[in-house]
């Protein structure tokens, strides 16, 4: 074991702890970029709903139109029967 000298100038510190904290250090950045990454898979999971919903509804929408132009062609057509 060998003592290291702590950058706070305070104490020495054994190098096996060193180690132990920079290895935590690390696993606590490695969590935080594992989160992080969540987060965007997340957001981007979020937003390809938003565009199928948004799709879905555009579709709706044209059915909807084509719904109302068949009904105006059978007004139309029963229009002219009458008018017969």
């Amino acid at each position: 074991m060998t003592l290291l000298y702590d950058p706070s100038g305070t104490h020495y510190v054994l190098k096996q702890h060193t180690d132990l904290l920079t290895k935590k250090k690390k696993k606590e950045k490695r969590k935080e970029k594992e989160k992080e990454k969540r987060k965007k898979e997340k957001r981007k999971e979020k937003e390809k709903e938003k565009k199928e919903k948004r799709k879905e509804k555009e579709k709706e929408k044209e059915k909807r139109k084509e719904k109302e132009k068949e009904k105006e062609k059978k007004e139309k057509k029963k229009e002219k029967k009458k008018k017969k």
